[in-house]
């Protein structure tokens, strides 16, 4: 048994010349023309050149920084086992780059989560509450439109 147990965690990820689950003959077939101010989920044709502007069919970037941190403690009693734990996780950045445009990555900044546990014999009970925050648009207004 672990009495008490911290953690604090950081980390950087970032991968590169992803491959897309659909196809460029998908894309063809699937999506509208591009206008001239939008290029997202379209086909842009300039002279004899196709681009796709599709986060599914375009070679993809993506980069997280985040910083978590973890707490758990046990506690033994003559009924049984209990235990408490939490998480917290701060997204300092992140981004998506889909054929060279930026995009935002559809990942929330804050995380936290506590879980509270009973054991008795071969019985566990455990009662968790998530809450997820910080998700923003293109326009950072916090509105999807």
């Amino acid at each position: 048994m672990r009495p008490l147990v911290a953690d604090v965690e950081w980390y950087r990820q970032s991968r590169s010349g992803l491959s897309s689950q659909r196809s460029a003959n998908w894309a063809m077939r699937n999506l509208p023309e591009c206008g001239q101010d939008e290029c997202t989920n379209c086909i842009k044709r300039v002279g004899g050149d196709i681009t796709i502007y599709d986060s599914f069919t375009n070679i993809l970037d993506t980069k997280v920084a985040s910083v978590t941190t973890l707490f758990r403690a046990d506690f033994e009693t003559d009924w049984g086992g209990l235990a408490l734990s939490s998480a917290w996780r701060h997204v300092s950045d992140a981004g998506l780059r889909v054929a060279s445009i930026d995009y935002r990555y559809a990942l929330s900044r804050n995380m936290a989560r506590v879980r509270f546990e009973a054991r008795h014999g071969n019985l566990t009970a455990t009662w968790t509450v998530n809450n997820r925050v910080g998700f923003r648009n293109r326009s950072n207004t916090g509105r999807v439109r």
